[in-house]
């Protein structure tokens, strides 16, 4: 055992078992992985438990090679559903005249393999992370247009000049101030609520 575990490819097999383990307890990723992929891991995890990595190093790797390769298409294809869904999110945003720093935790400029192999090497989310993003996006960018709808309420004045209502009660309902640092806060919100509907153009009022 001591010598299985001073061989390189012993730490990424564990590694590998381990997020493919994970990942399956997720059934959008379990489904990806077929009865091969399976007993592939079920080979790797028999072998690094009895200690014989060293000794059957060809079935070893005849196990961990076809199983990477798997890990790699499952992590690729679910990589490539986040950045389609993440796209249209922004696009989405955009539409509604909304900035898309909302989406910035999902961001990946492209899938580029870290050195192990196991994740993306640019944003490095793990395979189970996967698809509780495909989940997650579409419902920040929702929450995001209904409470921006909820803030502004835009019409015109009788000058023809654009007017956005900014709602009081959407930027600070509930909030309970009892110290200078709260009320700053809270101050802050409503300049950003503020300067975000004037880069709109027209005038603001308050409601």
């Amino acid at each position: 055992m001591v010598l299985d575990k001073r061989l390189p490819i012993y730490h990424r097999a564990r590694r590998l078992v381990e997020l493919i383990d994970r990942a399956c307890q997720v059934p959008d990723v379990a489904d990806r992985f077929d009865e091969q992929a399976l007993q592939w891991w079920g080979d790797l995890v028999e072998m690094m438990a009895d200690g014989h990595v060293a000794e059957e190093r060809d079935r070893f790797h005849a196990a961990f090679a076809p199983l990477q390769t798997r890990f790699k298409q499952v992590y690729g294809a679910l990589h490539t559903e986040r950045d389609k869904v993440l796209e249209a999110a922004r696009s989405e945003l955009k539409a509604e005249g909304l900035s898309t720093t909302v989406l910035s935790p999902y961001n990946c400029s492209s899938l580029c393999w870290a050195p192990d192999g196991l994740a993306c090497g640019e944003c490095y989310v793990t395979l189970h992370e996967l698809p509780t993003h495909l989940i997650a996006i579409p419902s920040v960018t929702q929450r995001q247009i209904v409470r921006e709808r909820k803030l502004r309420l835009k019409g015109s004045d009788a000058q023809g000049r654009q007017v956005t209502q900014i709602s009081l009660n959407s930027v600070l309902g509930g909030r309970e101030i009892a110290d200078r640092g709260e009320r700053d806060a809270a101050l802050a919100d409503l300049k950003q609520a503020i300067d975000d509907a004037l880069s709109d153009g027209g005038v603001v009022t308050l409601v």
